[in-house]
């Protein structure tokens, strides 16, 4: 029986390397995505799935995430990805706006995760969280994303807590660098090599980047 991986924020680059990577060993892969018309064009093929979904909204990913137990029998991995990135300095951030990316950055991983629970139980499964070293080492150049990123981590630690003893392994991919293709740390490439391997292992909480 085919695994199934459900990413949260799909798009190019990291998602798109461990979407592919994931295929390749063998899985099947859940692309959730605002905008499923662009996913489309930068992949496709067997073993492929689209979902769109806003993860900000949690009736809208609740539906989602009913379309994708209706077509699948088991989810196996939770990859959360999902970032809305500005580069907007911390006097010039509005608290509103800094409200609605933190639903992106950090809380829409607690939705996801209430959500997959059961399923990830069942399956002894885990959760990727892309993470950043924005959130310890802040960028006041982009103060909501380097307080989004720290909320995420914190959370993750929270699930990771509240998950002991179901099975389910937690792991987040610290980044401490720009994700750029052709670098030797940061491409999109190694960062899904290096989540694969963390999921294979299914013990390291953190791996910094």
């Amino acid at each position: 029986m085919k695994k199934t991986m459900v990413i949260i924020g799909a798009g190019s680059g990291i998602s798109l390397s461990v979407a592919c990577l994931f295929l390749s060993r063998g899985f099947r892969v859940a692309l959730v995505s605002r905008n499923v018309v662009k996913l489309k064009k930068q992949i496709s093929g067997e073993g492929v799935y689209f979902f769109s979904a806003d993860v900000t909204d949690e009736k809208d990913i609740g539906r989602a995430v009913t379309e994708i137990r209706e077509t699948f029998n088991t989810i196996d991995v939770l990859h959360y990805n999902a970032a809305h990135i500005r580069n907007v300095e911390v006097f010039e951030e509005t608290t509103a706006q800094l409200i609605e990316d933190f639903k992106v950055n950090a809380a829409g991983l607690l939705t996801c995760a209430q959500l997959f629970k059961e399923d990830l139980i069942t399956s002894k499964g885990a959760i990727l969280i892309t993470g950043g070293g924005i959130g310890i080492y802040p960028n006041p150049q982009y103060a909501s994303l380097s307080a989004g990123k720290a909320g995420l981590r914190n959370l993750a630690m929270s699930l990771k807590e509240a998950l002991k003893g179901t099975g389910i392994y937690v792991g987040t991919l610290t980044i401490n660098g720009y994700v750029t293709k052709g670098s030797a740390l940061y491409d999109p490439d190694n960062i899904a090599l290096q989540f694969w391997n963390m999921y294979q292992d299914g013990n390291v909480f953190e791996v910094r980047l």
